[in-house]
């Protein structure tokens, strides 16, 4: 085993409620469209949609979506590059939505997932990489001891083009992910496909005798088949295209304590099909 193994880069994405319900742009809970799954979390929607409260027809959950991984081996011109993938959700049920802003969070984990994976990094060019990944893992809904099995597969496109100190990143990545029960009672799936640009340029400063950038962004979310979402009043809809646009901050070298590397973080905005969300990014935006 290589001894980068053990530089875990924690990437977590945050998806502030609180502050979107104060800015009162109707942060949404994202639900399941499946009967036969009303008392379970949809852990395909939490692992790959992120950090956020979700909802089944008579409950919601507080889920923080902690994408670890860890780098096997790096991406040569020659030789593909391999990630370990570790993302783990920890979700918060039983309360009513509207509590989180006067009582905050529950103290009790109620659902837990683990959906590992490999993903292969091929420089294709200079410039260009692709990543082909797969997942399978497990979610366990700890109130109902129902449990569900995780996948997904996808491939991830960046280009990267370097003019004096500026860059510009192309991303796109196209997914698709579902969870089933072990009796095929209950399945659900979606598809996306997720298109990134970033623009990044150096600042005439330096914090820890560090360089300093600054990145604006946009992401646009495609998704394939509709997913049902319901805001705060249960008023439900559907999604089919998401926008978000942000600002980012960077030093090189990363930030780093012990052994956790802090790469970027920043705010970005959500909208789209009546979804307004403020989100608190560290790492990568995509």
């Amino acid at each position: 085993m290589t001894p980068e193994f053990f530089n875990i880069r924690y990437h977590l994405s945050l998806c502030v409620v609180m502050l979107a319900l104060w800015l009162g742009s109707g942060a949404c809970l994202a639900a399941t469209d499946d009967e036969n799954l009303s008392s379970q979390i949809n852990y395909a929607y939490a692992n790959y949609l992120g950090t956020g409260v979700y909802a089944t027809k008579d409950r919601s959950v507080q889920v923080y979506h902690l994408p670890f991984s860890a780098t096997l081996r790096q991406a040569e011109p020659r030789k593909s590059g391999i990630v370990l993938r570790l993302p783990v959700t920890l979700g918060f049920t039983n309360f009513e939505t509207l509590d989180i802003v006067e009582t905050g969070l529950p103290d009790s984990v109620g659902t837990f997932t683990f959906v590992p994976g490999l993903e292969l990094v091929k420089q294709v060019t200079p410039i260009w990489q692709l990543s082909p990944f797969l997942d399978s893992g497990i979610g366990y809904d700890l109130s109902t001891h129902l449990y569900s099995y995780v996948y997904g597969v996808g491939i991830k496109s960046e280009l990267t083009l370097d003019y004096q100190y500026h860059q510009f990143t192309l991303f796109n990545e196209l997914l698709y992910a579902g969870n089933t029960t072990p009796d095929e009672s209950g399945n659900n799936d979606f598809s996306r496909l997720e298109t990134g640009l970033n623009f990044q340029f150096p600042l005439h400063s330096r914090i820890w005798d560090r360089k300093n950038y600054l990145s604006v962004y946009y992401i646009n979310y495609i998704y394939f088949n509709d997913l049902t979402f319901l805001k705060f009043d249960n008023t439900e809809f559907n999604i089919s295209m998401q926008n978000e646009v942000g600002l980012t901050f960077d030093t090189a070298p990363d930030m780093k304590v012990s052994f956790v590397e802090f790469s970027r973080f920043g705010l970005g905005y959500q909208f789209g099909n009546g979804i307004n969300v403020v989100r608190l990014v560290f790492g990568a935006p995509f």
